[in-house]
């Protein structure tokens, strides 16, 4: 690994782009399907979302429509604005400078009846899109059952019903997650009966809205409803996936579950990433210095995806269905099977396992070699699989120390505090160590076809297949990555990036050294006490030398 590093580091410039969309004009199944297409997605001003609308108008669609929550202080249009100026667009920016023009932003809300779209909005919908993507939905984990349930449910059954109005569709693909059905240990490419009719769930929050129930009793029940489900987020995407499966009969679906999405791979450039929740938010807080606690199985496999595969897979699985629903059309009128929804595992575990342990441990000398400019301390933490453990780690390296700075700050008058910002990195890695300390296996017998399927063209253009993959070349270009698109600091940093961590690694030693003395001689003044042992006399000793 550090040969790898070593051979690959870059001093005081970073890499440069290299552009292969000359052949965007070529001729290929995927790309002839796609182009001066009318597509819809949800979610896609997000992490996978902004991927998704990337491709698709660097393959020619011909309008991209996004539903947009707006904010206080941007409307929609604002919004989409800001986010073309993004990094993840320099590579669309360098074949068509007037990309925006084919984004139709679309004031809504997934949270609201009908998405929040007006008539118009729906009337355009309706008459134009051929393609839906659903890749939006609340990720977060500690959200409350009501508003999960608002959003990944009652948002995905209004999506549907409008999908049935619209008179030129040919292919709905909803992005779900590979942890739906993550109390079993063995998920296949099937739907599997929910844990709760959708509709009824739906109807309760409809009822907590309406006053009928109070929200504090549904809050209060919400550990016993989702039971054994982790989080709201899986829970309400099990739902989710039953409702799906019922419009499947009316509608030609497909559904995609990827599994930990990380940064890109390499479309349109290695270790693309913006997301700081998940997998990221924890590799972050690493690398900086703040997170040195872990709740893990080192020699569990850790299930992880770069986005860039999983967007690649979306819009594979959009080419695929359509066609495959094609041929069955013709299938039946011989008499043959009728189409059916399919489901693909996208994930990594099946054909190029990593363990949890691999991970952490590249991913500490990635931060050797790079180095944050802002890092608060240096990268040492550490991680077990056992619960008591862990939580001594964290009141050793988070809770303790947390509070002796903020005992610092408030004597020098400053207002930053760390003890809070731990309780929520603390709260957040909790959730996330239910991910970590198990194991799940994730047959994807779709996927692997769905990858025979391609042309050669396409399988080189759409990169979704994880057997290409070389994890220690990946995570390189990951960290590097997260330096410069999360911490937005170029590699001409890099050089005060290492004396900071110079500096802070000399304290951090002189610290440790303190903290190991005090400890020692506190534990011997007790055995000492206690009579365990005879107190050493150390001026006749200091008299013999």
């Amino acid at each position: 690994m550090q040969k790898l590093i070593d051979e690959r580091r870059f001093e005081g410039k970073d890499e440069k782009m290299e552009i292969k969309d000359g052949e965007i004009s070529v001729s290929t199944p995927m790309k002839d399907f796609f182009r001066d297409k009318n597509v819809l997605i949800t979610g896609g001003t997000g992490f996978l979302g902004r991927l998704l609308v990337e491709k698709l108008l660097r393959v020619g669609v011909s309008m991209v429509y996004l539903v947009v929550r707006p904010k206080k202080d941007q409307t929609a249009e604002e919004r989409i604005d800001e986010l073309s100026q993004g990094a993840i667009f320099d590579r669309l920016r360098q074949v068509d400078a007037n990309f925006t023009d084919r984004i139709q932003p679309l004031e809504g809300d997934l949270c609201l009846p009908d998405l929040g779209l007006d008539r118009k909005s729906l009337d355009i919908l309706e008459e134009n899109i051929e393609i839906v993507i659903h890749a939006g939905a609340d990720v977060r984990f500690d959200e409350t059952l009501a508003a999960a349930v608002q959003v990944n449910i009652r948002g995905t059954r209004d999506i549907l019903d409008m999908a049935v109005r619209m008179k030129k569709l040919e292919v709905f693909v909803y992005v779900s997650t590979a942890y739906s059905n993550c109390p079993r240990r063995e998920v296949e490419e099937k739907f599997y009966d929910p844990p709760m009719d959708p509709y009824k769930m739906i109807e309760l929050v409809a009822k907590v809205e309406r006053g009928e129930v109070s929200e504090d009793v549904l809050m209060t029940l919400t550990p016993k409803i989702i039971k054994p489900w982790p989080n709201t987020y899986s829970y309400t995407k099990a739902l989710s996936e039953d409702m799906v499966k019922d419009y499947g009969e009316r509608l030609p679906i497909a559904v995609v579950r990827p599994s930990i999405v990380i940064a890109t791979h390499s479309d349109p450039f290695p270790g693309w990433s913006e997301n700081v929740y998940g997998l990221n938010g924890i590799l972050v807080a690493c690398s900086l210095g703040l997170l040195r606690a872990l709740h893990l199985r080192s020699d569990y496999v850790g299930d992880v995806i770069p986005a860039d595969f999983v967007s690649n897979s979306v819009l594979a699985v959009a080419w695929l269905t359509t066609k495959e629903k094609s041929d069955k059309v013709e299938a039946e009128a011989e008499k043959k099977h009728p189409f059916k929804t399919k489901i693909y595992n996208c994930t990594s575990s099946a054909d190029n396992p990593i363990t949890w342990g691999l991970v952490n441990d590249s991913m500490y000398k990635i931060y050797e070699c790079y180095p944050p400019k802002r890092g608060l301390w240096i990268n040492c933490f550490t991680y077990t699989r056992y619960k008591f453990l862990y939580t001594l780690n964290v009141i050793f390296y988070h809770v303790l120390p947390s509070m002796f700075l903020d005992f610092i700050f408030i004597l020098g008058g400053k207002k930053l505090r760390l003890l809070p910002v731990y309780r929520k990195i603390q709260k957040f890695t909790e959730a996330l160590s239910y991910f970590t300390t198990n194991e799940w296996l994730f047959f994807n017998y779709n996927m692997r076809h769905l990858y025979k399927s391609l042309s050669a063209e396409d399988y080189d253009y759409f990169p979704c297949d994880v057997k290409k993959m070389i994890w220690l070349e990946y995570i390189h270009d990951y960290g590097k990555g997260m330096r410069r698109h999360i911490g937005k600091e170029t590699l001409d940093t890099l050089p005060e990036g290492r004396k900071r961590m110079f500096r802070i690694t000399i304290l951090h030693n002189i610290i440790k050294t303190f903290f190991y003395l005090f400890w020692a001689s506190a534990i011997y003044f007790i055995l000492v006490f206690y009579r365990f042992i005879e107190p050493i006399d150390f001026t006749a000793m200091l008299t013999r030398n």
